[in-house]
């Protein structure tokens, strides 16, 4: 024991930080925290995994020494492991929070709860706490725990702490059954947007792993499948934020060839006034982002609630960060589509909602599990009912198409001669270059004529030239092809 003091002295008490959750206090280090240190080292089973050689600590000159060690960490590097108090009663829990002394593998934040406090989530809480407070005030980029392979309990606290299993296998549910990408499942036209967000990804996973070069070849050929990878610099500058270490100089050749992309897209596009023409317009704002809001959720109006999610997750720093990451990476990649109202598709959701993917992992983690079971339990059933109804009409669309298909098949047999083809009407959903590309392969010639009847050359092209007549009956689901113009019968 320390002799007293004599009157009017006092020793000199160092100042540090105090972090308090809803059941904790955590503070630094005390004379009076050795006892109940040394009692809770006394415990084989906790001594087993937080002690030097894995033994009980009997010895009271051995407890003093490890809390002398916990409170130099401090004196010497100005942080270190809090020791962590019940608010509701003032008693000592254990001490949790970063350790990073010489030779360490690497910035841990580390716990050990007293056996009477166990059970209660007080390692979780305490933690996550202890997180928040070393990314806010260090240069790092990611933190680890230390856990003997045996210690199957802090094993569970580190799950929680991180991406759990939980926690990303409902995000991927959410994202891998999400009927908004029907098409994308369905049809082979939107195999694009996948091998675009599939770039996108190992682009994002090299750059986080600092494979500069591999980075960059997967964004390049992420572009090349879609263009909305024209935003993906602006993702990684997101994950330099939140996750990086703050260095902008690898990000360079991103947004030059971003910029280059970007230029060239707008100035040199061909489609002056036509479906694929960026209308920077608050009508078309009005039109896209009331589309794309209803696709979220699968109910109207509701993912303009998404933004949010942000302050749901804002409690734990480490699971908030990754929550506006996939929002930021979601809103970057929705934007170009949010200015082509003529090209407004579900299909176009496959890469935005890779990120809200990411965000509802990190929301995931800041919420219970309940509250993520109870989430799908409430999405699941509008999601089945949406596949019910895209089925119905998708089959009902293709049967109609694989009709008008067979006849033009049937049609192209007769070796007729034909200069030019006009078309009156298509099956649902059935486009002008499905058309061509149909007749171009059953004629195996790329040069065809095709036009729309109501457009300015149908008149000419049939007064002029042998050509084939297209007429699609809606009603009764039939394809009747007629030859017109010099020559025909």
């Amino acid at each position: 024991m320390l002799p007293p003091l004599k009157p009017g002295a006092a020793l000199a008490q160092p100042d540090g930080p105090v972090l308090e959750t809803g059941r904790l206090k955590l503070r630094r280090w005390r004379g009076d925290d050795v006892a109940p240190n040394t009692a809770m080292l006394s415990d084989p089973g906790t001594a087993r995994f937080i002690t030097a050689d894995g033994k009980p600590v009997t010895d009271a000159f051995v407890g003093w020494r490890n809390a002398a060690i916990m409170s130099g960490h401090w004196a010497l590097h100005g942080f270190g492991l809090f020791v962590v108090e019940e608010k509701s009663s003032g008693k000592f829990v254990g001490r949790v929070g970063p350790w990073f002394p010489p030779g360490w593998p690497g910035f841990e934040v580390g716990w050990g709860i007293a056996r009477e406090f166990r059970g209660k989530g007080y390692a979780v809480e305490a933690a996550r706490a202890s997180i928040d407070w070393a990314f806010a005030r260090f240069e790092i980029d990611r933190i680890v725990h230390c856990i003997d392979c045996e210690n199957t309990a802090s094993q569970a606290v580190a799950r929680r702490l991180g991406a759990t299993p939980f926690a990303a296998a409902g995000a991927c549910l959410f994202f891998g059954l999400h009927m908004a990408l029907f098409d994308n499942f369905w049809k082979p036209m939107y195999v694009f947007d996948v091998l675009c967000a599939t770039f996108c990804l190992l682009s994002l996973w090299c750059y986080a792993s600092e494979r500069w070069v591999l980075s960059f070849a997967a964004f390049w050929l992420a572009y090349k499948s879609k263009e909305l990878a024209v935003m993906l610099p602006v993702v990684l500058l997101a994950f330099e934020i939140w996750f990086g270490k703050r260095r902008w100089k690898p990000l360079a050749p991103f947004f030059l060839t971003s910029l280059s992309f970007g230029v060239q897209g707008i100035l040199g596009n061909p489609n002056r006034d036509n479906d694929y023409t960026f209308r920077f317009t608050a009508a078309a704002l009005a039109t896209t982002s009331v589309f794309y809001a209803g696709r979220v959720f699968l109910i109207p109006y509701l993912g303009f609630v998404v933004p949010a999610i942000a302050f749901l997750a804002r409690g734990h720093m480490s699971s908030a960060r990754r929550t506006w990451f996939g929002l930021a990476a979601m809103g970057s990649f929705l934007f170009p589509v949010l200015f082509l109202p003529g090209r407004v598709f579900s299909g176009y959701c496959y890469l935005p909602f890779a990120g809200l993917a990411i965000a509802i992992t990190g929301l995931a983690e800041a919420a219970s599990p309940a509250a993520l079971g109870l989430f799908l339990a409430l999405w699941l059933p509008m999601d089945i009912h949406e596949l019910r109804l895209r089925r119905r009409d998708t089959l009902a669309n293709d049967d109609e198409v694989r009709t008008w298909m067979s006849a033009v098949g049937r049609f192209a047999a007769g070796k007729q001669r034909v200069d030019a083809f006009v078309f009156s009407g298509t099956p649902a959903g059935f486009h002008q270059w499905g058309i061509e590309g149909t007749l171009k392969y059953f004629y195996e010639r790329n040069d065809l004529t095709v036009k729309p009847i109501g457009g300015p050359d149908a008149a000419a092209l049939i007064a002029t030239r042998r050509v084939a007549m297209l007429n699609w009956d809606a009603a009764r689901k039939r394809l009747d092809i007629v030859m017109r113009g010099p020559g025909s019968y």
